[in-house]
């Protein structure tokens, strides 16, 4: 182990070399993961609201939603609706982000992350977001290199990335309190703190 300790650190050009090398692979395999879970999809039992985790999640969204709004008839419509919106969404965004101005990709991926990881338990699949998106860099690498620099630091955009976070930890721990992460196990889920202090910077780069 002691030759390891007398390597040099890669200078900041070899490191983007590495990037640059490495990024097309990775852009194909992220797409071609969403791609594979649209085409999973595309089965008479997801398209039935009755049957489809896409109605459960939907559904499940609306415990963040007061009963006045439950009670009307916003459930059903969002429980049939369901299979549709997430197949569209699921095969747009590998297309968006293969895409020349891959931005949009970039942005839809990071909203569909963020509407899932809100979910509450036991469907919160917030680890599953903080796994993916951070391949998202590969896109947008200098730009999300810089905006990662400054939520980093003592500037506006790291205030914006801790105080959503903080919010979302604030309003979601009620509902989050009992919630099991695949990595963390039991307790409190803490991978959409991260996933949203994530995506600030991200969103930001994706928008320059």
């Amino acid at each position: 182990r002691r030759w390891l300790s007398e390597v040099p650190p890669l200078s900041a050009e070899e490191e983007a070399a590495i990037v640059r090398s490495c990024a097309p692979a990775v852009r194909v395999q992220l797409a071609t993961v969403y791609a594979a879970s649209a085409l999973w999809k595309l089965n008479s039992s997801f398209a039935e609201p009755r049957r489809s985790c896409a109605a459960v999640f939907a559904l499940q969204m609306l415990e963040h939603l007061p009963p006045a709004v439950t009670a009307t008839p916003l459930p059903a419509l969002m429980a049939a609706a369901a299979p549709a919106l997430v197949l569209l969404v699921e095969t747009a965004i590998p297309a968006l982000l293969l895409a020349p101005c891959c931005w949009a990709g970039v942005s839809s991926a990071l909203s569909f992350h963020l509407a899932i990881a809100a979910c509450p338990p036991p469907n919160n699949i917030a680890s599953f977001g903080a796994t993916t998106v951070p391949r998202l860099f590969f896109w947008i690498p200098e730009e999300a290199a810089a905006a990662l620099r400054e939520a980093a630091g003592p500037r506006p955009l790291a205030a914006v990335a801790m105080a959503a976070a903080a919010a979302i930890a604030t309003t979601l721990a009620p509902l989050h309190s009992r919630a099991r992460s695949t990595i963390q196990g039991s307790g409190h889920d803490w991978h959409l703190c991260f996933l949203v202090w994530l995506a600030v910077p991200l969103a930001a780069a994706a928008l320059v």
